[in-house]
């Protein structure tokens, strides 16, 4: 996971400063995951052109200021989920919650088949709980009090909990590599 991030964060930082080809292998590499996320929030699915569109807008005005100690996916989520609470607003509708709480089902639906499945393979050897908090973490962004409050466990537990299921994660990719 943390490969995947740091090379996330290079393509932000790379858009920030100005690389038109970084825009484009954005697009390329994660498009359809934040076309396919913008679906999932919105109460009219056809716009989810407009909010993607917004959304890479938004990405080319703020990447600028991005700190590359953040986790840029996250932050792309944020994005995303408040541009469609915004849209959603405008079109008087409420924000609808994405029925799932498995990472797998929000995987890219580009690029790297293999890797893709690898990953996906990986996460099934994880169990319920440990998916979840997995799933809270990196597609809705919260921090690990907020989803230690949302699943109403010790902070600590959920904290103990993400960092073995993300050490699984490690040493399972690493077995494949």
């Amino acid at each position: 996971m943390d490969k995947l991030i740091a090379k996330f964060n290079k393509i932000i930082i790379r858009i920030g400063h100005g690389e038109i080809g970084a825009l484009d292998e954005l697009y390329k590499d994660y498009g359809g995951l934040f076309y396919s996320m913008a679906k999932k929030y919105l109460s009219d699915k056809s716009c989810a052109d407009d909010v993607v569109s917004e959304v890479f807008c938004k990405i080319v005005k703020f990447s600028p200021k991005f700190n590359p100690k953040l986790n840029g996916l996250n932050w792309v989520f944020k994005i995303i989920k408040n541009t469609c609470i915004d849209w959603n607003k405008k079109l008087g509708c409420e924000l609808t919650a994405p029925e799932y709480k498995d990472l797998t089902s929000v995987l890219p639906s580009r690029g790297d088949i293999d890797e893709r499945s690898d990953l996906k393979r990986a996460l099934s050897m994880l169990t319920d709980e440990e998916n979840t908090i997995l799933y809270l973490k990196f597609w809705e962004g919260l921090t690990i009090r907020e989803i230690a409050n949302e699943l109403k466990k010790p902070k600590s537990s959920v904290q103990y909990i993400y960092k073995q299921s993300i050490k699984k994660l490690a040493g399972y990719m690493d077995e494949r590599d």
